[in-house]
């Protein structure tokens, strides 16, 4: 693997590697699937930055090194367009992640709802990423992007999506566990299961465990996939979504 040069892709139209796609400013992109037979879904989806190829004893391994929109966050700067009175807060960000090629999840946040601009405003030039930071940053709400797609919520709040079960208890549906949630540094819980990519950033999640009880909202994931004998396995850190948390003895 190669880190793809613009002018060549395009020269050869795609012919010239395979792997490669489509690229953009000498970015290839990135789309990466796991799972199981009829189970497979999407990891990541982004862009390969650079590409580093060793030799390690019989093998040779090649370090991908990605990032999810990273081009639109660094160069995505206003239009220029007027923001007349009574826009509301959402339809102004469905705008900005329009102008940085973003699609958006649900713009339900109830801060972002509940506002609109009270006079018109004029933006920038400025980067979008800038808009949003002092947008949202204003109204009380976090943004992030995964696969190419901007999230808003209010800080501390899952997204409005039906909360996904992780549980040990054979009795109990849901995606089980591969090991005891374990307490992490700093607050909250680390758990383990089996791969899932279903899995997001700000998707709520109840744990139901001989010793944990709660609700809680996904803050980090890691995915870890061996093809030769090891596991497939999401680690996710947990931030609990009750005042005093899960029941963890």
């Amino acid at each position: 693997i190669t880190r793809a040069q613009r002018n060549r892709v395009l020269a050869s139209g795609g012919a010239m590697d395979p792997v490669v796609i489509t690229s953009i400013d000498g970015f290839a992109t990135l789309k990466l699937e796991a799972g199981y037979a009829g189970a497979i879904g999407v990891v990541f989806d982004g862009v390969c930055e650079t590409a580093v190829n060793e030799y390690d004893g019989v093998d040779w391994t090649s370090t991908l090194r990605t990032s999810d929109a990273s081009l639109a966050i660094s160069k995505a700067i206003t239009d220029g367009t007027p923001v007349t009175a009574g826009t509301t807060a959402a339809a102004y960000v469905a705008s900005l992640a329009a102008q940085m090629g973003l699609s958006v999840g649900p713009l339900t946040a109830t801060n972002l709802v509940g506002y609109a601009f009270p006079r018109t405003y004029v933006p920038g030039p400025v980067r979008c990423r800038d808009e949003l930071n002092e947008l949202l940053g204003g109204l009380e709400c976090e943004w992030w992007i995964e696969d190419s797609t901007l999230y808003v919520t209010n800080f501390g709040e899952p997204l409005p999506l039906p909360p996904i079960v992780l549980t040990n208890v054979p009795t109990v549906a849901g995606m089980m566990l591969l090991d005891r949630p374990r307490q992490a540094e700093g607050g909250g819980l680390e758990v383990r299961t089996l791969l899932a990519a279903q899995m997001q950033l700000g998707r709520a999640v109840n744990v139901v465990t001989a010793d944990v009880a709660g609700a809680y909202r996904v803050d980090s994931i890691r995915h870890q996939i061996d093809n030769r004998g090891g596991d497939f396995s999401t680690t996710a850190r947990l931030t609990s979504l009750l005042p005093l948390g899960g029941i963890l003895q």
